[in-house]
């Protein structure tokens, strides 16, 4: 069977998802278990931290105050006047890269978010790749790059959050 190009992009783009998922889950558990470390008190909390240092370098997630935008983050990103931040923070992978995460809820549009971040990154002379769309969703994913930056932004309805989101990684990767 003959795969076509438009399948090859679609193949890509599940690769990403999955391995965003991935990332995810893997801050989501690390977060967890500091919690559960906090809560059985400090000796629990240095036994579980001296055997994960002994194992493998960990990474590590700061929050940012809402009223912040993430580390990693350009001066000038978008950002949306009195929207709801239901996430917010810097991470630090043990092989170097450096990320800001930001989620918001958002009062405007797909089509009308996918236009500002769209506009903003082409000005800023990022290069911008359009995500294939995922067949059946009304979300949308912009990619774009700058030197050692990546920026993923995802546009759509969050089934946790209970509304339209806007999530936005930006990724500095070891020089």
């Amino acid at each position: 069977m003959d795969i076509t190009h438009h399948g090859k992009k679609m193949i890509w783009f599940f690769i990403a998802v999955g391995a965003l998922a991935i990332f995810t889950i893997s801050i989501v558990a690390y977060v967890s278990s500091q919690e559960r470390a906090a809560i059985l008190g400090n000796d629990s909390k240095m036994s579980i931290n001296s055997q994960a240092n002994k194992a493998v370098p960990q990474t590590m997630v700061t929050e940012v105050s809402e009223n912040t935008a993430p580390e990693f983050f350009p001066k000038d990103m978008p950002s949306e006047s009195g929207a709801t931040v239901v996430k917010n923070y810097n991470t630090t992978t043990p092989d170097g890269r450096q990320l800001g995460t930001r989620v918001y809820v958002t009062a405007k549009t797909v089509d009308e978010n996918y236009k500002i971040f769209q506009t903003y990154f082409e000005k800023a002379g990022w290069t911008v790749t359009a995500a294939p769309a995922v067949k059946g969703s009304d979300s949308k994913t912009l990619l774009a790059t700058k030197g050692s930056m990546q920026a993923q932004v995802t546009i759509g309805n969050d089934p946790v959050a209970k509304a339209r989101t806007v999530a936005i990684i930006i990724t500095q990767f070891p020089k």
